[in-house]
């Protein structure tokens, strides 16, 4: 039986203050429904994006449009193994990662939308997988992740809303 869909949202104490702004984005009850339909959401964005906006910087200093995407993908699947990990019952305290360190060796200009598409379906697939079978116990079992607790809900709530806001980010700020 899938036990997931019975989990109510994360509360404050579960997760870092920094982590509101996504968690605050992810109004589904459930973690499981929320990744799906969240993949569904991303997924249509990233079909809606020219050919001609992939490699688009807004200003000088920001990533392009290939860039935050490969971000988007590198968190989930850190959070997700924290998620992994930590719904295994594992409370080795986990090491945290410097996004702007990454962009560097993520070779985004090597990159094809489709391949970062086709990325992006295997991703969150993977990550639903995580959750779907995961017991209450499971979801509310809180570790250490960059010196900072996070209940195994808390990361799968996490993954959803920063795919959110990221997706705003890229219509207000790339689709102009």
């Amino acid at each position: 039986m899938n036990m997931s869909s019975m989990s109510n949202q994360p509360l404050p104490g579960e997760y870092p203050h920094y982590s509101q702004r996504y968690i605050e984005l992810v109004p589904e009850e459930q973690i499981v429904g929320a990744l799906v339909h969240n993949k569904h959401e991303i997924e249509e964005l990233l079909l809606q994006i020219p050919d001609d906006k992939w490699d688009f910087r807004y200003a000088p200093e920001k990533w392009t449009l290939k860039e935050v995407v490969i971000h988007i993908l590198d968190t989930e699947r850190i959070m997700a193994y924290r998620a992994l990990r930590m719904s295994r019952h594992d409370s080795t305290p986990l090491a945290g990662f410097e996004q702007d360190d990454y962009t560097p060796f993520v070779h985004a200009e090597k990159r094809s939308p489709m391949s970062l598409r086709e990325e992006w379906n295997a991703l969150r697939d993977s990550s639903i997988h995580v959750f779907m079978y995961l017991e209450p116990a499971d979801l509310a079992f809180t570790g250490t992740a960059a010196g900072y607790p996070f209940s195994v809900r808390a990361l799968g709530y996490f993954i959803a809303g920063h795919a959110r806001y990221h997706a705003r980010i890229i219509r207000e700020r790339y689709l102009i």
